[in-house]
């Protein structure tokens, strides 16, 4: 079983505003420079949900738009089982 993290999308959401910098949203969301770049570069250990809000407003979008859910490690792929076969195991609707 894999663990999952949470990565942040600031920069690629900002990237639709060309004209927005790091300094300017952090006057739009009412937050300080250094707060912004530590989200952006994934230092920020935590967050407040008022802090979230702010983003998303200054952003214009959701809170899943800023954040993404990532697994620890890579999934290992299933040999000699096809989707299809894969795909009939797992359907709880049929009844053998």
């Amino acid at each position: 079983m894999t663990g999952w993290n949470v990565r942040w999308q600031i920069r690629s959401v900002r990237a639709r505003f060309p004209w927005m910098t790091p300094q300017l949203l952090a006057i739009r969301a009412g937050l300080s420079v250094d707060a912004v770049r530590r989200l952006e570069n994934g230092r920020a250990r935590t967050i407040h949900l008022d802090t979230l809000r702010r983003l998303c407003l200054a952003l214009e979008c959701t809170p899943g738009d800023l954040l993404a859910f990532v697994p620890d490690t890579p999934m290992p792929a299933k040999r000699g089982v096809s989707p299809r076969a894969e795909r009939r195991s797992c359907d709880m609707t049929r009844v053998a």
